[in-house]
């Protein structure tokens, strides 16, 4: 049976507890499902319990990620609802589940360079200058560059220029300006300040040398943050334990996701399924593999209101 992975989130607070429960989009059979069944278990086994149990909905993680649960993390804040935990059922485990969850990200920057020259034709170039070739000395320099060495709880920083656009559909004319667009991940040993004058100084530097000019526009998706051995992520590694017998690994890499704005109110680890499949034609989940984070779940509620 084929199964769909959605962002969900289990929002847990301190008395009077209070609980929020959530997904991107409704589906017949997938994590929100073992979430929403993990949750009413908790409540039928324990109808006593001094707590509440919410999901968030959200359908805005990719992209420019502008609602969604950015939003909700400010209405939180806005009306003094204290979080005490969360978790987002992210496909975290890589071989087989439990044996490793997520527990922060790198920050995350779209790099957008606008290269502009002075366009002519292209047998006269000494009367033009040519973005192109600037353009690909921009590309090799960064893509030369050791950004670090990675930092206590992350991987090294990367860069990876994804887009080059061009409107020019006449081969034989210089073109006035290009774009490129480039995804960093970066760690704790960058911060906005200090990767604006990254790109600033060596793009001067370079334009400069081939008498172009550029514009740059950062827009950066999310900062890295971590949560390392935090009391809230520890009720889910003895869970994994107990259920699985595994030691789990806690890992920062990967993509950016909604744990990115609720790490703002509170700590927030990310546990689901085995992502082999993330992302690609039929990307599933076997049922056994559903049952068992179903399991992995309720024992972390279970820890986690025992307290």
């Amino acid at each position: 049976m084929t199964v769909l992975r959605h962002t969900l989130w289990l929002v847990v607070l301190p008395p009077p507890w209070r609980c929020n429960l959530g997904c991107e989009k409704p589906l017949v059979a997938s994590p929100t499902g073992t979430k929403q069944n993990t949750c009413f278990g908790q409540c039928k086994d324990h109808p006593d319990f001094n707590g509440t149990i919410s999901f968030i909905i959200t359908g805005d993680e990719e992209a420019d990620s502008i609602n969604g649960v950015d939003k909700v993390v400010n209405w939180l804040q806005e009306n003094n609802i204290r979080i005490d935990g969360s978790i987002a059922t992210e496909s975290s485990s890589e071989k087989v589940i439990g044996d490793q969850i997520k527990v922060g990200r790198k920050g995350a920057v779209d790099v957008q360079i606008e290269v502009i020259g002075k366009q002519g034709h292209a047998a006269y170039p000494q009367l033009a200058q040519n973005p192109v070739h600037c353009l690909s000395k921009i590309i090799s320099f960064f893509d030369d560059q050791v950004l670090d060495q990675g930092a206590e709880y992350f991987e090294p920083s990367s860069l990876q220029f994804t887009q080059v656009n061009l409107n020019n559909k006449a081969k034989n004319v210089i073109p006035e300006r290009l774009i490129t667009v480039g995804d960093m991940r970066f760690n704790d040993n960058w911060d906005k300040e200090k990767i604006e004058a990254y790109f600033n100084e060596h793009l001067t530097r370079i334009c400069g040398e081939n008498n172009c000019q550029y514009k740059l526009k950062l827009t950066f998706r999310g900062l890295p943050f971590q949560a390392f051995n935090d009391p809230f992520t520890i009720h889910c590694l003895n869970a994994i334990k107990d259920v699985t017998g595994l030691e789990a690994k806690q890992d920062t890499g990967g993509g950016t996701s909604d744990a990115r704005f609720m790490q703002r109110i509170c700590p927030v680890f990310e546990f689901g399924t085995i992502n082999k499949t993330l992302n690609k034609v039929n990307e599933c989940v076997s049922i056994s593999d559903l049952q068992t984070t179903e399991q992995i779940y309720y024992k972390t509620l279970e820890n986690f209101f025992q307290s």
